[in-house]
């Protein structure tokens, strides 16, 4: 039971510090490019933590958007 306990406030944890961390990219996106589209907030909310590492680095160099949350990998991301 202890353990069940420590794994489900490990879980929420980890949750919180997520949740954070979107709001963190959020923020900086704002301050740089002005606003926040609905389609970011949606890469935003789904990313896992290590993408949303890599996009707070990113975004201190991307010069729009577009550059910032590329895909290479998907034809139908938004393009530089």
């Amino acid at each position: 039971m202890q353990q069940g306990m420590q794994q489900g406030r490990d879980a929420g944890r980890s949750e919180g510090r997520h949740e954070g961390l979107v709001k963190v990219m959020a923020l900086q996106v704002q301050l740089r490019f002005g606003s926040v589209p609905p389609w970011v907030q949606v890469r935003l909310e789904g990313a896992s933590h290590d993408q949303l590492l890599d996009w707070a680095a990113g975004i201190l160099t991307a010069g729009s958007l577009q550059e910032l949350f590329a895909d290479p990998s998907n034809p139908a991301a938004p393009q530089a």
